[in-house]
This record gives C-alpha cells, structure tokens and sequence, in this order.
C-alpha cells in the first residue's frame, strides 16, 4: 500500500519554486516534475521516513503540480484543485516573499570528513571534554569573525593553512586592543583556543618535522555538575534578524504558557547553578528557543520541546533535527550554536550527567550535495558586492523592479554576461552580504569607513569604561553625528541597524540602547537623580545632557518632568530636594505656620511662607542664595507632600487640594462686600490672575470697583427683562449700548453696565450674556435673546461681521468689533475662522 504522509510546507513551497522555473522556461515541465519528485524524496530519506515507490514519484507530482499552477495562475482547469496549503504558499511567495525564501534557503556543503576542521576535531576530542568542544568552536568562530573584518585573514580560519597568517591571528587574539576590549571577559579562554588550533596546525602540517606536542588543556578527571562550562564564555548575541522565522506556526495556548514559562526558568537556572556567564546563558536561550521552533514547524513532536523530559526522546529529536538538510546547513552557517544549545538542554534533562549523542559530523552522510559548488557561489557574491559598491552606494531597494534593472545591466556590462538567476535568488544572496534598514540593502563597508567604525567603537568602549551601563542610540547618534557626515549612517534607527550587525557580543542590543549585558535595566531617573545629588546646587538642563550624553535629551527633560524629588528651580533648572536640606526642628515650624494659616483663612500662599522663613530663618537664606522662591517652595512641597496639599502657589489641608479657583471662590464666599483692590492684592499673593468666572459667579458686581455678595440683589427679573426687551429690538444688543437705565425696576443698587452684565449673566430668564470673558475695567459682550439661534460667541461674531458694511480683513474686522463694544481689545483668537465663515454667509445673501 502507498505510504500517505500529508504535504507540509516546505514541499510546498519547493513545488512552487520548481513551477515557476518551468513558467519562465528555465526548466522543462517534465524537468521540473523529475526534480520536484527528487527532491521530495531525497528530503524524506533524509529525515529518516521510510517511503516505497510511490512517495512523491513522477505521476503523483505531475497531478500535484497542476493544482500548484492553478494557485498561483488563478486559471481553474477541470483537474485537481488546490489544496489549502497550495493557496497559502502563493500567498506567502507574494505578500511574505522574506519568509517564503528562508524557507527555500540552499546551504552550503559540509567539509569533506579530510578537511582541516575535521581533523582538528579528531585531535580536540583528545584535549578537551566532549561537552566543551562546541564551546571552543564557537570562540573560533569569534576570532575568525574578527579577522576576517580586519583582512588578517584572507578567508576562514579552517582554511587557512599558512602558519605565519594563523600567528598574526594568535598575535591579535593576544595583544590587538580592540580585540582585547570587544572580548575583554573572555580573552583567557579564546588565547587558550587559538593557541590550541596553532599548536594543532604545525603538527598538522609537520608531522615528520614537529615534536610530538602535549595537549594544552589537561583534563585530569571527568566533568563534574560544577565545573562544566566554567572555563568557557562565550560572548555572542544571537538577534531576532538571524534566526529563522516561519510563517504559520502554532503559538503555545494559554494553558501550556505557564508551564513553557516554567521549564525556561528551570533551565536557565540550572545553568546558572553550574557557573556558566550571564551572556553564555543568554546565547543558549536564544538559540535553543530556535531549536523549539524549528521542532514544532518540521512537525517532529506533538508536544512542545520545551516539556520533553525523556532523555531519550530528546536525543532522538536531536538526531532528527540536525538531520534535516535545511537546518543542519543553518546550524553550520550560525558555528554550530544550535546544536551546542540542545546538547546543553539534553545535559540538562539527564541531570547533569554526560549524555552522548550523535556527532554533526556523523550528519554529512545524509545531506546531500547542492547543485552549485560553493566556488560558483562565492564568485556571485563577490560580483554582487562589487556591483553594489560601484551602482548603489546610497542603497540598493529591495524588491524595486527599477533597480533590479539597473543590476541586471549593470551585471551584463561590467562582467560581459547575462544574470539569469531569477529576483528571488539574487535578493535572496543579496541579504547575505548586506546590511538591511527600511527596505534598502547597504554593504556593511559603505554605511561607515574602517575609521569611522573604529571611533564609533572607541566612543562604546570609553563610555562603557567610565561607568555607563547602557548608551542610547539617539544619543550616540548625537555626540557623533558630525562623523557620520557624508557616511551612509542617517538616523538613530539606521546607527541600531549597523549596531546590531557589527556587534560581536561586546554588548547587548536593546529596542532604545545598548547594554553592557543582558542583566542591566536601563533607569534614566536614577542616572540623573545620581548626578544631581552630586553637583549639589541647582544645575542647568543642557549641563546635564552634556555630563549624561549617553541618554538622550528628551528622556532627560522626561525624568527631570516626571520625578518629584527633582525641583523645579527656575526655566530650565533643577535641582535634588536633598540640597535643599532641613532640620527637624525648621520643618516642624514650617509646619506649624501653615496650619496657623490654614485655620484663619483655608489656606497659605507659598509666597508668604517663603518670605517667612527667610525672616524667621536668615541662615537659610544666606546658604540657599541660589534657590529662587518658587524653588524653595517646590523643596517644601516635596518635604511636606504627606501633610498638606500643594497645588502651585496653594498650600492647604491635606487631602484638601485647593485650586486657585477654589481660593477666589472661598474669598467671596468669606466676604459679603469686598472691592477691585482687595482682589488685586490677592492675586498678588496667589501670584496669580483674577478668576473672574468664579468672582461672578459667587458675587455681585455693582460698579467697577465693588462687589457684593449674591444674597444682597433684589431684581425684579420679569420687569427688568420687560426692560431689556424694548431695547433689544433685534436678537442682540452691545452691552455697552445700553446707557439710558431711567425704565429698569429698582434693583437695590444703582444700575450701570456692570449690575447689567451680572443680571444678563446668571438672572435674566429671557436673555443670556455672549462676550470673550469678564475684565477688571472694562465691560465688553453681547445681550442675546435666548430664543435665538446663537449656541456661543463665534456664531455672534460670525453673525454681525456678515451683517455689517466693513471690510472682512483681520485689521478692519477688529477694529469695528471694539468700537462697537463686542470686544473689549483689538485681538481676538479666532478671528481668521470668523472671517472666513463670515465671508462665506455674505457671499450667499449676494
């Protein structure tokens, strides 16, 4: 009987890839079906499934593939529709064409079982225990990384067969600064690892020659639970950018996360348990997060890997995902970080006990050889390179029809032949050697000369050294700014992006910074409350963005708005209330003069309790020269939060939080007459304006200068609307031109405009009051019968600007609502709004 196995995604995506080279007439249809049904099968061996004749052969792929063209063409024929997952995979080559080529990824071959790194690997397992011989690789991997970037070596470390070139990278590793800075925590163990490879290499080389060598590392006894790992760190930060993404995948459900949650925090502790480096823990959480990923999309386990506990059945997952062609090469390409991560997690389940499992090595048997030899390869990149950095210095658009062009002209006239691989692929090798913000591909060497990046990581390595935690990007970016002049380094987001592709793990990247490691939080309030209790006096805000240059400017004013301990001391100046230092004894007597305050009259103004402390207490007014009034009573504030309320220039009961109006309300509430003059000398006190809105609306206004309280008036309402009604002949009527108050009802006091205003506004049952607001000397506004149309002063003005015989320009319109007495300046906010709505009313009376 056939073996039915259900099409996953990567089959599928490696159909659509095979059809549409047949579309485009790279492949014949019966070429493409041969290899899409090779492939499949050679996959499925490689995975380990057991298949017969029928799996995936010729016919069964020709069918399928008719149903692939009918998802990806839209034209339907009458035979076998697409499935589901045809349709999701068009759909990923068009809308998520990144995912859908990771997916597709080709990976270079393993070395030969002869090469250079397999001997050496013969050689370490002599040296050290099999549990660290990952570990060594991926030092290597470092230290070669470094070398390569600075041209000391030419090309990989294990190819490299010159020893004067290995010498100069043993030279580097022990004496180059910058090498010794980015690697500062770990240079005994890399010194040790390339010392190791020298000494390998010469006997390598010269057997007949060289001495019989004695190992550099002695293991005298096998690994115990505390000494595994304790000799290697390795610093590497594994970014989301590196790992493999695929579309689709099931995220855990809710009931599974806390138990994810719980096998991650076991894991990470065991191996804090047995001594291994905060960054090294970091690197193997990160990557074996990848392994589980990639576990649950090539569906080799039902249940999260996270929750395996069988030793056994961890060992055989293992086996199974490294014999996956597509992730082994990945694997390969990240230095083996994969792998070393579940041979940790295995470690981990058997209880720290050795485990063995298969060697990578033993993997080579089963992948097999890709169609274009790495040499073929490496020559297109190079190309591509080449291209880049003569025609697209500025950046190359990726998935721009337009400058895929100008390469594919480019290509042909500089090398004399045509590019025929498809746009796929080329983006595809382009991503591999560029570096990728906003949609535009830069080489890594474009964006900043070798100089420029040497200085961008002097600046890194000083800050670090002068005991910064962590630097902002927009700040770095400011303080070097004039450097990335005529670079290819733009903004704050584009200096992350570079940041993340050089790092070597010298440093942490974070969404807003970079951090020494991955245990430092970034507190930008307690870097600054830290500097301010230093200087010891009020500082200004620019002296300290220069002093903490590595946070940026609007953080800094953000922590300086948002933390009360920091004082206000004057425009752009604050201070630690710690400066402002008190005795017990002077805040119990500050204390004791608000609350004799409060009892006579609500409240204390700041004002007056500064001044008295200044006369009380002239010592601290000689010491504190510095702190202006409102600074000292900001300090108070803080001192005293928990027993009274500050609210600006208010100080009341606590809970009480009077406001300014609450104040003005309470002073007329208090007083049953009072004049122009008291509420000047108040304001003063306050430091403040008048609030006139709560004035009138808890007193009487009966001339210019006195008020009343309300329970003083005695309108007739009825007979002085009557009044007003036979003035007003039409829906409104300037204040000011009433002047004749012979016809108004006695009111117990003398009528004027502001006895009018006062009625209009909060007694008058036919009429309202429109106007800009009350004013101290004048009386300005409008009487509006409230049966009209008008819901508030815009459409009034709106109105009489229509309705009038004036030019409707700023200067004219202003001058006639003043003269008129609607206004009591010549300014008024809205007025262009006004205009233009007043011309708009004009215009369609004709």
């Amino acid at each position: 009987m056939a073996l039915r196995i259900s099409w996953d995604i990567e089959e599928s995506v490696i159909m659509l890839d095979t059809l549409i080279k047949s579309l485009n007439g790279v492949l014949t249809r019966k070429e493409a079906i041969y290899c899409v049904s090779k492939k499949l099968r050679e996959r499925a061996i490689n995975k380990g499934i057991k298949i017969d004749d029928v799996f995936r052969n010729e016919n069964g792929i020709k069918f399928q593939m008719s149903a692939m063209e009918v998802a990806y063409t839209g034209i339907e024929t009458k035979l076998k529709q697409p499935t589901k997952l045809f349709i999701e995979t068009v759909d990923l080559y068009r809308n998520h064409r990144e995912y859908y080529e990771r997916i597709l990824r080709e990976a270079e071959d393993m070395a030969d079982s002869e090469s250079i790194q397999g001997a050496f690997s013969t050689y370490l397992s002599t040296q050290v225990p099999t549990l660290q011989q990952q570990d060594t690789y991926l030092i290597l991997a470092d230290i070669e990384r470094f070398c390569l970037k600075r041209n000391i070596l030419k090309k990989n470390l294990f190819e490299t067969t010159e020893l004067s070139i290995i010498n100069q990278v043993v030279q580097t590793v022990d004496s180059n600064k910058v090498f010794r800075f980015t690697y500062k925590r770990n240079l005994k163990k890399m010194s040790v690892a390339i010392h190791t490879y020298y000494a390998f290499l010469k006997k390598y080389l010269h057997t007949s020659e060289v001495k019989e060598t004695q190992p550099i590392i002695h293991v005298e006894e096998p690994p115990t639970e505390n000494s595994i790992d304790t000799d290697i760190e390795v610093i590497h930060t594994i970014t989301d950018d590196n790992a493999i993404k695929y579309p689709n995948v099931a995220e855990p459900s809710a009931l599974e996360m806390p138990i994810l949650e719980d096998e991650k925090q076991k894991f990470n502790l065991w191996m804090q348990s047995i001594g291994m480096a905060g960054a090294t823990i970091t690197n193997y959480m990160s990557a074996f997060g990848q392994c589980v990923r990639s576990v649950k999309e090539y569906n080799l386990c039902e249940m999260n890997l996270w929750n395996v506990t069988s030793v056994e059945k961890a060992r055989t997952l293992y086996d199974q995902l490294f014999g996956i062609r597509e992730f082994y090469q990945y694997n390969k390409q990240q230095h083996n970080r994969f792998s070393a991560a579940f041979r940790k997690f295995i470690e981990f389940r058997s209880g720290a006990n050795p485990v063995e499992v298969r060697s990578l090595q033993s993997f080579r048997a089963d992948i097999k050889e890709n169609k274009v030899s790495l040499s073929e390869n490496n020559l297109v990149l190079i190309r591509y390179k080449e291209l880049l950095k003569m025609f697209f210095s500025k950046g190359f658009r990726m998935d721009s029809s337009l400058e895929m062009k100008k390469l594919r002209r480019s290509y042909q006239t500089q090398y004399g032949t045509e590019l025929t691989a498809d746009d796929a692929l080329v983006y595809r090798d382009i991503r591999g050697v560029t570096i990728l913000h906003e949609g535009k591909a830069y080489l890594p060497d474009s964006m900043l000369s070798s100089e420029k990046k040497e200085k961008l990581e002097q600046y890194i390595a000083d800050k670090f050294d002068s005991g910064c935690d962590a630097i902002y990007y927009a700040a770095m970016f400011s303080e070097l700014e004039e450097d990335f002049w005529g670079e290819r380094i733009y903004s704050p987001d584009m200096l992350k992006t570079y940041l993340s592709y050089i790092n070597y793990g010298n440093y942490i990247i974070q969404r807003s910074y970079i951090a020494k490691d991955f245990t430092v939080q970034i507190n930008p309030e307690d870097e600054v409350r830290e500097y301010l209790r230093k200087a010891g006096e009020p500082v200004q805000v620019k002296q300290i963005v220069e002093a903490l240059s590595h946070i940026t400017e609007q953080k800094i004013r953000f922590a300086l708005s948002s933390q009360s301990d920091f004082i206000w001391n004057t425009t752009g100046v604050y201070f630690h209330e710690t400066y402002f230092n008190l005795s017990d004894s002077e805040l119990e007597w500050i204390s004791q003069f608000i609350e004799n305050g409060i009892a006579e009259q609500n409240f204390v103004t700041g004002n007056e309790l500064v001044e008295a402390i200044d006369s009380h207490f002239p010592d601290i007014k000689e010491l504190y020269q510095k702190i202006t009034m409102i600074g000292k009573r900001n300090a108070i504030a803080y001192k005293l939060r928990e027993r009274f309320s500050f609210n600006g220039n208010i100080i009341s009961r606590y809970g009480e939080n009077l406001s300014m109006a609450n104040v003005y309300t309470k002073f007329c509430q208090k007083h049953s007459r009072f004049t122009l003059d008291e509420l000047n000398v108040l304001k003063q006190e306050l430091n403040s304006t008048i609030y006139f809105d709560e004035v009138y609306a808890n007193s009487l206004r009966i001339s210019q200068n006195e008020f009343v309280s309300m329970d003083m008036a005695q309108f007739d309402v009825e007979a002085t609307d009557d009044a007003i009604g036979r003035i007003c002949i039409g829906q409104y009527i300037p204040i000011q031109e009433i002047q004749d108050f012979g016809i108004f009802p006695y009111a117990g006091f003398p009528w004027n405009k502001f006895l009018l205003e006062c009625f209009a506004a909060n007694y008058s049952q036919k009429f309202l009051l429109l106007h800009n607001g009350y004013s101290a000397n004048l009386c300005a506004g409008a009487i509006v019968k409230q049966a009209s149309s008008f819901k508030n002063f815009n459409e009034l003005l709106i109105d009489i600007l229509a309705n009038c015989d004036v030019t409707l320009d700023e200067n004219t319109a202003l001058e006639y609502l003043c003269q008129q007495g609607y206004i009591g300046r010549r300014r008024y906010s809205d007025i262009g709004k006004i205009l233009a709505e007043a011309k708009v009313v004009r215009s369609k009376k004709g």
